[in-house]
């Protein structure tokens, strides 16, 4: 956590560095003639101002991060797209744990999703579920649950949630991790959501 705070600072300090090197280009521009700035810049120059231009081409293309609930242990990975928030939520209620009685579902959420690229006015999305258990031996993997319906408003996708159903062939005591991935069909952007639960017997 520390390292990603870390580097969200240096981003942020870098970023505010290239916005001054750029308003400097900008006013120089007005009083100098293309051909003569261009004369004037140095191989070190330019490749400044190409390191800065590409620097602010993938902030604007990419959002990356990652984040984790320490009551659950949720981990969410995002890269392009960006949820505000994502929880566990089981029979309406959010989870402050990871303990899932065996035979019920539960949902992971993503809530405030932004980052889409939209295409005629629509979004579309892909979702991959699997759950392995203790030994990474796979027990579910199915490989896109939105098949079929992957098309969705902009306002509707900024919530994007995937239903975890438990049973056999989990047993009672054990820990299984369950990872969702979905997928924006039109850009680059993913989210990855993580998390490792223990099959109880219902309470």
């Amino acid at each position: 956590m520390f390292r990603v705070i870390l580097t969200g600072w240096i981003l942020m300090i870098v970023l505010r560095l290239s916005i001054y090197v750029l308003f400097f280009i900008t006013e120089r521009l007005e009083s100098i003639s293309i051909p003569k700035l261009i004369l004037r810049l140095n191989s070190r120059t330019v490749a400044t101002i190409l390191f800065f231009s590409l620097f602010f081409m993938s902030c604007k293309m990419n959002s990356t991060g990652i984040s984790k609930e320490l009551d659950t242990g949720l981990t969410t990975k995002y890269s392009g797209l960006k949820p505000e928030r994502t929880r566990i939520v089981m029979n309406d209620e959010v989870l402050n744990h990871h303990d899932i009685p065996l035979g019920e579902s539960f949902k992971i959420i993503n809530e405030g999703v932004s980052g889409f690229e939209v295409r005629d006015g629509k979004v579309s999305v892909s979702c991959s579920l699997e759950i392995t258990d203790a030994e990474g031996k796979v027990l579910l993997s199915a490989p896109d649950l939105f098949k079929g319906n992957n098309d969705f408003t902009k306002e509707k996708a900024e919530v994007l949630s995937c239903t975890v159903n438990t049973g056999e062939p989990m047993k009672w005591e054990e820990n299984y991790q369950v990872r969702a991935v979905f997928i924006d069909n039109y850009g680059k952007g993913t989210i990855e959501n993580k998390i490792t639960i223990r099959a109880i017997d219902i309470p």
